[in-house]
């Protein structure tokens, strides 16, 4: 029965002949039966309303809808929506009632209201749209109070965008409860298709309704925004340029219109903060807000934003779906404070930077685009491939960064022309130590004096200068600190080398062994230094004429 308390569906978006039939999830209310109690709990935009309506429209039993609204989340009102959707006459003479006096007599607009409801010999379904607009107490009360109290021949179909404030425990015990989520509402590719040709005149291609099926994972108002964008963009692709920036448009103004704005600032700033990371946990947010419960937080989040979607359950990770993603992306220098923004990646990126996670804190640097973010994160960074001898990655990131961040900081230069180095690649590498020489020099720090040297020193190694390539290297190691146990092993490593290309057996020894000396006294994660070593072992054994030790070194 479709009686006048069920309201119409007015948006632009929403009207009847705008609507797909879900004719699954409607079989799915009733299917084997109806539970006394059906939730339909998700994000915006993900039809709901629409799919009770539609139910509504179908079902014999007669319906009564109440629609809350922020408002509503005050006992007088909440009671005042129940007596009037119950039809039940004014109390006590037709002289309202104060909140003082409903919080003292709940009981007896429920009691009437219940009364009411057995006197009435037709099934019935009451409707509460927007449960998660309450938060008062004493209305989640009164809500809780009906539902336990419900006579048998009356069901209750209850829509909110988060878990709705009702204990329900003990009827999902006895099979009473249905629960219709996110999951359960995303549009399938057919449907998706279906939906597309309702709103739209235009074809739509299989290509463009893979893109757009997995652009919105199934939301069905980005599908519907989507189509919108192909019948006002009708000649162009999906897409291309203009038409995407319609769809862009679109979806920008509904998830900041419908989904960022109505959230507390605090969770506002950290929803945006979130955008560029891969994935969030609990232990990220804590640090992202300076909490000690980042469960507390990160369920908090998952409740309001419904694109926060699992990842890894198992290790309680989330993670954006690609198109609220990319919309943050391009709404977040809209809504946010550049300054609150960069002091929340700093601290997830010092977070990816504990757990070792060095590619995922290098990316949110890059996409900062603040370059003190970028020198504080690379300098870790580089130095953690570095001293690993991963020179193939470390040139890949360095590669990455701006020439003049790279430049501002004393050591990023350092890295890249040891990279560069030790992958065989010596243009541009003298311009640059001409450039940041001075700067070393001048520093007063030994360490950066002594890498001046030392980089000198390897250049003209791998220039064949033997003789320039000593006396700087030689240098270097007068200059470099005691601890600087990675320069120090480059400079004798070169040294040896430069013995052995000389036939100094000898030379090439002592050297090597302080190079030994330098190498143990890594960490046991840098002891790459060991595959280094070996060869210039084996050479030097074989200088010797110890052919039987030389293959074993290279064994």
């Amino acid at each position: 029965m479709f009686p006048d308390s069920v309201p119409p569906i007015g948006s632009a978006l929403l009207r009847p002949e705008h609507m797909l039939n879900r004719q699954r999830l409607v079989t799915q209310i009733e299917s084997p039966y109806q539970a006394q109690v059906t939730t339909i709990v998700a994000g915006a935009g993900f039809g709901k309303s629409v799919l009770a309506w539609q139910w509504a429209r179908q079902t014999a039993k007669c319906v009564c809808w109440i629609s809350l609204d922020p408002v509503d989340d005050d006992v007088t009102r909440f009671v005042d929506k129940l007596i009037a959707a119950g039809d039940l006459e004014a109390i006590d003479s037709g002289r309202p009632l104060d909140a003082v006096e409903i919080r003292q007599q709940a009981s007896m607009p429920i009691d009437m209201l219940i009364a009411r409801m057995q006197r009435i010999e037709q099934d019935i379904c009451v409707i509460v749209d927007n449960c998660h607009v309450l938060a008062d107490a004493h209305c989640i009360k009164i809500l809780n109070e009906v539902i336990v109290r419900l006579p048998a021949h009356v069901s209750v179909i209850l829509i909110g965008r988060r878990v709705l404030p009702v204990r329900l425990s003990r009827l999902r015990s006895q099979g009473q409860v249905r629960d219709i989520t996110a999951s359960d509402l995303r549009f399938t590719k057919t449907e998706a298709l279906a939906a597309v040709e309702i709103q739209s005149e235009s074809p739509i291609s299989p290509v463009e309704l893979d893109r757009m099926w997995l652009l919105t994972e199934g939301w069905i108002a980005g599908i519907k925004l989507t189509a919108l964008a192909l019948a006002t963009q009708a000649n162009s692709d999906l897409f291309g340029d203009d038409k995407y920036a319609a769809v862009e448009r679109f979806l920008d103004e509904y998830i900041l219109e419908e989904i960022i704005e109505p959230l507390p600032g605090e969770l506002r700033e950290l929803v945006l903060a979130l955008t560029d990371l891969p994935f969030v946990t609990p232990g990220l947010c804590a640090t992202m807000l300076d909490l000690t419960d980042g469960h507390r937080i990160l369920s908090r989040l998952v409740r309001e934003v419904p694109f926060l979607v699992p990842d890894d359950a198992s290790e309680h990770r989330y993670r954006y779906s690609p198109l609220f993603a990319e919309s943050l992306r391009r709404l977040v220098g809209n809504v946010s404070g550049e300054g609150g923004m960069v002091s929340r990646q700093l601290l997830a990126a010092k977070w990816f930077l504990d757990q070792g996670d060095m590619a995922t804190a290098a990316e949110l640097a890059l996409r900062s685009n603040d370059s003190q973010l970028m020198i504080h994160v690379f300098n870790v960074v580089c130095r953690h491939y570095a001293d690993r001898s991963d020179l193939g990655t470390l040139m890949l990131w360095l590669e990455r960064l701006p020439w003049d961040v790279l430049t501002r900081n004393l050591n990023m230069p350092y890295w890249w022309i040891v990279a560069r180095l030790g992958l065989g690649r010596t243009a541009s590498i003298g311009d640059l130590i001409d450039e940041v020489e001075p700067r070393w020099m001048t520093s007063g720090d030994p360490l950066h004096a002594g890498r001046a040297f030392l980089c000198r020193g390897m250049l003209a190694f791998h220039n064949g200068d033997e003789i320039e390539s000593e006396r700087r290297l030689s240098n270097a190691l007068e200059r470099l600190p005691q601890d600087a146990h990675i320069e120090r092993l480059y400079a004798t490593t070169c040294l040896d080398r430069l013995a052995q290309r000389r036939g100094h057996d000898e030379v090439a020894a002592t050297v090597l062994g302080k190079a030994g000396t330098y190498a143990a006294r890594l960490p046991f994660e840098e002891q790459w230094s060991w595959r280094v070593l070996a060869p210039d072992r084996a050479n030097t054994y074989a200088l010797r004429g110890d052919l039987s030790s030389a293959m074993t070194k290279f064994g």
